[in-house]
């Protein structure tokens, strides 16, 4: 008899763990890879861009996590060293100027996104992967991200 509540109570709690949805702490919110009038960097180009969401209720250090967008080369960016708050977000043009945001200025990748699509990979300081965004066509002025913010669902923008 208590074998078979402890069963129940076990299967109960599987079911409850198994059902809820994880999303990481960290997520590709939101890119766009033809930016032709939308915003600007600080030196009046419109650069693709990539937006990073905290999707937790702490705030995370970036430390070392990594953007690229080959597969083969999973630390082609590394983030510096900077907090992102909950539910939060960090904009990271993605020019090709490489720039750290050190002395304030703008984050910017040392590689630009194709706007025909290529896959963008979100990874930790150990390389491990965070997650994928798969190739996508984007259309100029066009971004693809989350709604609502950090959850799985992707959807089309207009600018």
């Amino acid at each position: 008899m208590i074998f078979s509540i402890m069963l129940k109570l076990l299967s109960g709690f599987l079911f409850l763990l198994l059902s809820l949805r994880v999303y990481p702490q960290v997520r590709i919110n939101e890119f766009l890879s033809s930016n032709l009038s939308g915003l600007r960097d600080e030196d009046g180009e419109y650069s693709d861009w990539i937006e990073l969401y905290n999707n937790s209720t702490s705030s995370i250090n970036l430390n070392g996590y990594h953007i690229t967008d080959d597969l083969s080369f999973l630390k082609k960016w590394t983030l510096p060293d900077i907090s992102l708050g909950p539910s939060s977000y960090v904009l990271i043009f993605a020019s090709g100027k490489n720039r750290s945001g050190i002395s304030g200025t703008q984050l910017h990748t040392n590689f630009k996104i194709d706007d025909n699509g290529e896959t963008l990979v979100l990874t930790r300081p150990d390389s491990s992967i965070i997650e994928t965004i798969p190739a996508v066509r984007l259309q100029a002025d066009m971004s693809y991200g989350r709604k609502p913010d950090g959850n799985n669902a992707l959807f089309y923008f207009s600018v």
